[in-house]
């Protein structure tokens, strides 16, 4: 009978303590959430581009079984590394722009295009960054004969190319966000650089002031 009783009670035990194990772990993963997003606010005044490489850090472990102490490391340390980097901070949002949605993918003077379409050329001031203009997914990379590459990206309501790029820093199929460096400007034979954007919507181009304002 005795035996019985302290069988009984050891089970009540066993349970009693991997509830309690249980719980402390679903807490320490909500503590680290917390920590992380804590994170992700803070640099998200810094650069838009760094917190885009550690929202695909959290992304990766979220879609996957979710290890708190790998995937929770790896954008921590991502996190206090960047945090060391001097970085100018990027504006995420133009103020004058039409559609708060996007960004202007590059500052700088506009030229006419000589092409037939309504696309633009824009003459940067400094910069030869390319960012996307907002999030979207690229479609298409096309090396074209002496206007080195045309990134096609296409957005929720509409397709973006951004031409005359002598580096992609983009892969087919990749999802890119807004403010993210999609490639960069360089010299066609000599030619002063510039940006080729143009943008299509319900199959016809339409003109890229009415999307974004470029200063």
């Amino acid at each position: 009978m005795i035996n019985n009783r302290y069988k009984s009670s050891t089970k009540r035990y066993k349970r009693s303590s991997k509830g309690k194990s249980f719980y402390k772990k679903q807490l320490s993963k909500i503590l680290i959430a917390l920590v992380i997003l804590i994170i992700i606010l803070i640099i998200k005044k810094i650069n838009i581009k760094f917190t885009n490489k550690v929202i695909r850090i959290i992304d990766k472990g979220i879609k996957h079984e979710f290890n708190v102490k790998v995937e929770g490391k790896k954008a921590l340390d991502f996190s206090k590394k960047i945090l060391k980097v001097p970085e100018k901070a990027v504006s995420v949002f133009n103020p004058d722009s039409k559609n708060k949605d996007y960004i202007s993918p590059l500052e700088g003077k506009i030229h006419s295009s000589s092409e037939k379409t309504k696309g633009i050329n824009i003459q940067p001031y400094e910069e030869t960054d390319v960012l996307s203009i907002g999030k979207g997914t690229v479609t298409r990379i096309e090396e074209r004969k002496n206007s080195n590459y045309y990134i096609t990206v296409n957005y929720e309501d509409f397709e973006a190319i951004y031409g005359k790029l002598e580096k992609v820093n983009v892969s087919m199929g990749d999802i890119v966000f807004k403010g993210e460096k999609i490639g960069t400007l360089g010299d066609i034979n000599g030619k002063e650089k510039l940006l080729y954007f143009e943008i299509w919507k319900d199959g016809h181009t339409i003109n890229p002031m009415d999307i974004v304002t470029i200063n």
